[in-house]
């Protein structure tokens, strides 16, 4: 009988030590961590607007009183079945109202996976953590190849991009420029607007009033991609309200300090956050 126990138990140590040795270091903790992923219906849905190249994510609560610990939005241009942590998270949520959906831009290429799992507590000796995973959400996009051709003509346009203000032979030209536009006063003036024509006094208050609001972003716990959606939807409404010219020099003198908070919204840190937020 011992010797059954034993062999028994050799064996089961033979298995696992040759598992083991399949798997990659890294592999293998993740597997012993988390364990198998368990299939769950979050309902996930993806929007994808074409002429912005974003979506929109949106996905069912997961049930309360089962250990929850995080949402984790994932996205891959190469892999069709993505799980976490093997995939990094580009949205790390909690079980708020407003953190059941999510805003991304796609990267490059013509297949794109989307995919959310709830991150649960474990009570196991072995695993501190269950996963459990929607569908995936496969969105393709054409690629278009676009050839655009200008002709010579000399019909002036004012542009605006990254925050500088040019003047193009021709509308055309402006659009292959990539550049919005916007009213010849801007360019008939100077290359930007002038800044000197803001008075100390009220340069002061502008930015005590654009630092307030991005304070209130922040503290609505809005993602980077919330958050410059929201700059680019104030910083059209000022465009409207610049054009005329008793506004003109305060609307100018704005858009250029939401441009600089905008750009710092650009750096993604949120993947090295990622990483750090188990331990």
């Amino acid at each position: 009988m011992g010797k059954k126990i034993l062999l028994t138990l050799l064996c089961v140590f033979g298995v696992s030590w040759v598992y083991a040795q399949t798997l990659s270091s890294e592999q293998y903790d993740i597997e012993q961590k988390y364990g198998d992923v368990q299939d769950y219906d979050f309902n996930l849905e993806v929007d994808y607007n074409a002429d912005t190249k974003k979506v929109h994510a949106s996905w069912d609560d997961f049930p309360s009183g089962k250990g929850f610990q995080w949402y984790k939005l994932l996205y891959s241009t190469s892999n069709p079945n993505p799980v976490y942590p093997n995939q990094n998270a580009i949205f790390v949520g909690t079980q708020r109202a407003n953190q059941l959906n999510h805003i991304f831009k796609l990267a490059e290429g013509k297949y794109h996976y989307v995919r959310v799992c709830a991150i649960t507590e474990n009570d196991s000796d072995t695993q501190a953590y269950s996963r459990y995973c929607s569908e995936t959400q496969k969105i393709v996009v054409e690629q278009e190849e676009k050839t655009q051709i200008c002709t010579m003509e000399y019909a002036p346009v004012c542009g605006k991009k990254e925050g500088v203000f040019k003047t193009y032979s021709n509308n055309c030209m402006r659009e292959a420029a990539g550049a919005s536009k916007v009213d010849m006063k801007y360019c008939e003036k100077t290359v930007e607007p002038k800044k000197d024509e803001i008075s100390y006094q009220m340069s002061l208050k502008i930015k005590a009033l654009l630092s307030d609001f991005i304070k209130r972003l922040e503290a609505k716990n809005y993602s980077n991609e919330q958050i410059i959606s929201t700059i680019d939807t104030v910083i059209e409404r000022l465009e409207v309200l610049g054009k005329q010219d008793k506004y003109s020099a305060l609307v100018s003198y704005m858009i250029d300090i939401l441009e600089e908070y905008r750009a710092k919204y650009e750096d993604d840190f949120s993947i090295f956050e990622d990483i750090f937020w188990n331990y």
